[in-house]
């Protein structure tokens, strides 16, 4: 698995560890195939196995398949943005807004209405 004999050394180390106490995990990074690899153990006590993952670094890291993956995503987000906003105008924040105007001119039609009143009842006193 690994490509030195210190790779090997540092495995064999890993796998002596967990047989001692196979509650722990073990992870540490060996070279594989010429590549930095993340080794993660563990130890599967009810059948006596080891769980051993290798995961490369550089798969990790952002690629330059990313950038558009991540434009598009936000041009996705910006455009849903747009239309629940639109959407949200049209239907509901309008029709407040024209209740808010109709009130308004009611509210400004009985105060005119209740002058009126007032001014023909004091004439009529």
């Amino acid at each position: 698995m690994a490509d030195d004999e210190n790779g090997r050394d540092k495995l064999r180390t890993m796998f002596k560890r967990l047989k001692a106490d196979p509650k722990q995990v073990e992870i540490g990074f060996l070279d594989v195939q010429e590549k930095r690899t993340l080794v993660g153990i563990s130890a599967m006590e009810e059948i006596g196995w080891f769980a051993v993952t290798f995961l490369d670094i550089e798969a990790l890291k952002l690629s330059k398949q990313f950038v558009p993956i991540a434009i598009l995503m936000a041009g996705a987000i910006a455009l849903t943005l747009v239309v629940i906003a639109v959407l949200l105008d049209r239907t509901v924040l309008s029709r407040i807004a024209k209740l808010k105007k109709t009130s308004e001119k009611s509210g400004m039609a009985i105060i005119r209405l209740m002058t009126m009143t007032l001014a023909r009842t004091r004439l009529a006193a």
